[in-house]
């Protein structure tokens, strides 16, 4: 794998853990890490292609919430919830309800610099 992807990928997981206190961000962020590194050794494009099931080179809500289900987030009765908060937090240009490897690593970032964690 790329290092500078996988430092990326660290990077953008521990800035979302660190943006906030909030548990469920630091839950969601924990069962991705622990999935992706059991499943896929820690590689978060390998990650990504396999959760997009249509190979359309995006995640769309349907793919989210059947990624999510499978690494443990939520369950029937809040995962719809939880597709809505990440995608209004990583949905990022184009907004079109579907969510790129770029606009992950960027919404990353973006929480990165406005939190002051990198």
């Amino acid at each position: 794998m790329n290092m500078f992807i996988k430092w990326i990928s660290f990077v953008g997981l521990f800035c979302l853990v660190n943006a906030s206190q909030d548990n469920h961000r630091k839950q969601l962020v924990n069962s991705l890490k622990k999935y992706v590194e059991t499943h896929h050794k820690g590689d978060y494009i390998v990650a990504f292609k396999y959760f997009d099931k249509n190979k359309d080179n995006h995640i769309d809500r349907l793919e989210l919430n059947l990624a999510l289900k499978q690494i443990g987030v939520g369950n029937m009765f809040t995962r719809t919830r939880w597709v809505n908060g990440i995608m209004n937090l990583m949905d990022i240009k184009p907004e079109d309800d579907v969510l790129s490897f770029d606009e992950l690593i960027v919404a990353s970032f973006d929480q990165a610099i406005h939190t002051n964690k990198i």
